[in-house]
C-alpha cells in the first residue's frame, strides 16, 4: 500500500515539474550554444556583463528581421488559398 502511495506521488510530483525542468533544459542548451559566442566578444575586450544582453539583442533583432521577411508573404498565400477556396466552393 505504502508503494502505490509512494508511486502515485512520484507522479503527481514529476507532472507538476516538468515545465520547470523544460526550462532548466532550455536554460542549459542555451548557455552551451551561446557560450562560445560571449568567449568570442570578451577576446575582443567585451565585458562578459556586456556580451551576453548584446547578444540576445542580436538574436532578437535577427528573429525579428527573419519574422518581418517571412511572415506577409505567408499571410498572402494564407489569403489567397482562401479566397481560391471560396471561390471553388461558391461554383
Amino acid at each position: 500500500m505504502l508503494w502505490v502511495v509512494v508511486i502515485a506521488a512520484g507522479c503527481w510530483l514529476l507532472i507538476h515539474l516538468a515545465p520547470v525542468a523544460l526550462a532548466l533544459v532550455v536554460a542549459l542548451f542555451l548557455i552551451g550554444t551561446l557560450n562560445p559566442a560571449v568567449e568570442w566578444l570578451e577576446r575582443r575586450r567585451v565585458k562578459r556583463s556586456w556580451g551576453i544582453p548584446l547578444l540576445f539583442i542580436g538574436l532578437l533583432l535577427i528573429a525579428i528581421a527573419l519574422g518581418a521577411l517571412t511572415l506577409p508573404s505567408l499571410f498572402f498565400r494564407g489569403a489567397s488559398s482562401s479566397s481560391t477556396s471560396r471561390s471553388c466552393v461558391a461554383s
